[in-house]
């Protein structure tokens, strides 16, 4: 069992990060809810029925301990700073390709929580059917709900030039 959750840490460390960072604005509040994530994890595999796949088994805990951590501090969403857009920008070829990034990171920030639930998840590649189960809502109204925000977003970029 101790090697099994090595190997699931392992293999999905960096998209739970991922979600973290989606949910905190902030690496270092990331890192420690990622912490809270693995224990979860930890505590609950032995409870996984296997009905889902492990891999959304693990981003529903994920999320649900985003939101619960959420919850408990009360964290208003504030944008980005500065220097943490700089430190994952700089890998960005060109300068307006940081600008788009920066302008995404902020419109996403400006979502309804739900919606930037959805967006953080689909931009992980998750499948509509795998983030209806994380969520809780049905495949179709998944896709729905993505294709207006990716509408709403749209327009916010062309707004901005």
């Amino acid at each position: 069992m101790n090697q099994d959750i090595q190997q699931i840490i392992q293999q999905h460390k960096d998209k739970i990060f991922k979600t973290c960072l989606g949910f905190t604005n902030s690496r270092e509040d990331a890192k420690d809810l990622v912490q809270e994530v693995l224990i979860n994890i930890w505590l609950g595999l032995q409870k996984f029925r296997g009905e889902a796949q492990l891999s959304t088994w693990i981003y529903r805990v994920t999320v649900n301990t985003c939101l619960m951590h959420k919850r408990k501090k009360k964290v208003a969403t504030a944008p980005l700073p500065d220097r943490d857009l700089e430190a994952r920008e700089s890998n960005a070829p060109e300068e307006t390709d940081q600008k788009k990034l920066h302008l995404l990171r902020q419109f996403l920030q400006e979502l309804p929580e739900r919606d930037r639930l959805l967006m953080i998840l689909y931009l992980e590649n998750l499948t509509y059917q795998e983030i209806a189960e994380v969520i809780g809502l049905k495949a179709n109204n998944v896709g729905v709900r993505i294709n207006r925000i990716k509408t709403r977003l749209k327009r916010k970029f062309e707004a901005h030039g």
